[in-house]
């Protein structure tokens, strides 16, 4: 049995049989789904689905994170991150400063106006993904979570 089939049969609990192939479309779809209730919120501050992210990675890094780490984590190349930061920096939604450890490096954080955003997204988003979320139980919510993280580590 292969390593992929093995994490399949993980995932559903070897109850039922999931091809490949539909659990990539049940991603995807699942994806569209939360983006498009997301991205007219997200809209509404001037703010993208890769905005998001970058803020997303910065939210619980008190120390900040360098741009080299955020390229690596959102899957981008690292002239992509530099514009990023550049338009977030015009919204004083982060900031940059000095790596104490090595002075070369850059450090972006979140300013405390990008925390609050954050909050206010994390909040308002909660309506849109409520009748989304109701169809499935906490117990399926918290597997999914599980599931989500894992292949992210």
């Amino acid at each position: 049995m292969g390593v992929f089939t093995q994490a399949l049969e993980k995932i559903v609990g070897g109850k039922e049989r999931v091809e490949a192939h539909e659990l990539l479309l049940l991603q995807a779809m699942s994806y569209r789904v939360t983006k498009e209730k997301f991205s007219a919120l997200l809209k509404s501050h001037n703010l993208t689905l890769a905005d998001w992210f970058l803020l997303g990675l910065l939210y619980n890094a008190t120390e900040g994170s360098r741009s080299s780490y955020i390229s690596e984590k959102l899957g981008v190349e690292p002239p992509f991150v530099t514009e990023l930061i550049q338009k977030l920096l015009k919204a004083h939604l982060v900031s940059v400063g000095q790596d104490a450890t090595d002075k070369r490096a850059k450090l972006i954080k979140l300013t405390p106006k990008g925390h609050r955003l954050i909050e206010t997204l994390t909040r308002d988003c909660q309506p849109a993904l409520a009748p989304i979320l109701s169809r499935c139980s906490n117990a399926d919510i918290q597997a999914y979570v599980r599931v989500m993280r894992s292949l992210c580590d």
